[in-house]
């Protein structure tokens, strides 16, 4: 799986729910370049039923090099941004080498891909592999997005999937988790995982450390003040998923403190100054 958001929480959802029933291998932590994906393959043994591969691209040939060897059966392609862009020539280079995860997958593989990326690369003429399955995620696609609804304890996300609503849980979380969620959902679906046993085992995720990490600080029932931790890392559209968060928490007064976001290239000025006008 690759793109510029939500790559390392979906490992880690899809992981530890394959983890339940079956022996995995996946990258560990943030070791997403090509070097944590050799260690990961390395550990492979009689007993691994699945392989689960977050794959970075901080360059040109840094992912689309390294993914020839893996050859998925599943490649999953994320909404793309501007993360990394500085490293790139040109985002259409940035897009084309995400899309190396595509070129890659076996014979009548799976492509599960955001909406936004699909028409990105058929802008682009790209033409994806005819044996080929594409299931595309988002506004209009074959699983659509339909509605997030965030808990204190239990968030939900319902969603259009083969003309049937279904409506997918997780333990608290945020637009973004719930988002991740239906990505999860439709890997765990080619292993005939349906929503309600989802549901049951999503049940038992925990998030990422630093990724809307929520500390509640107060005595019993008299809360002074929430702190949430959502540093893992930053990009501007993983920052805007957490504004649309924070938006909607109904609190008297809300702080933000955010650090600079790295590696946007060209654009970096211009992308800052729209995360204070939103």
């Amino acid at each position: 799986m690759t793109g510029s958001v939500g790559k390392s929480s979906i490992k880690n959802m899809l992981s530890m729910i394959l983890s339940m029933n079956a022996h995995v291998i996946y990258t560990v932590g943030n070791e997403n370049a090509w070097l944590g994906i050799y260690c990961a393959l390395c550990n492979i043994n009689q007993k691994t039923k699945y392989v689960v591969l977050e794959t970075g691209a901080s360059g040109l040939g840094t992912l689309s090099t390294p993914i020839k060897v893996v050859s998925p059966t599943i490649s999953v392609l994320l909404d793309i941004n501007f993360s990394h862009q500085g490293k790139y020539p040109t985002i259409e280079d940035l897009i084309f080498e995400k899309a190396s995860i595509i070129g890659a997958l076996r014979l009548k593989g799976k492509l599960i891909i955001s909406y936004n990326t699909l028409n990105m690369l058929r802008n682009l003429k790209y033409v994806i592999r005819e044996d080929i399955h594409v299931i595309s995620i988002g506004d209009g696609a074959d699983i659509s997005i339909l509605r997030n609804n965030l808990g204190k304890r239990n968030s939900t996300v319902d969603v259009s999937f083969h003309g049937e609503l279904v409506k997918l849980k997780i333990p608290q979380g945020n637009i973004a988790d719930l988002i991740n969620a239906v990505y999860v959902f439709a890997v765990l679906n080619n292993f005939g995982i349906n929503f309600i046993k989802f549901n049951a085992l999503s049940s038992f995720y925990r998030p990422l450390p630093r990724r809307f990490d929520r500390s509640r600080i107060g005595y019993k029932e008299n809360l002074t003040f929430e702190l949430i931790d959502d540093a893992y890392n930053s990009s501007p559209i993983s920052i805007q998923s957490l504004l649309e968060s924070i938006e909607i928490r109904e609190v008297q007064e809300k702080i933000l403190i955010l650090g600079d976001m790295l590696e946007l290239g060209m654009d970096s000025v211009k992308l800052h100054q729209s995360i204070l006008e939103n």
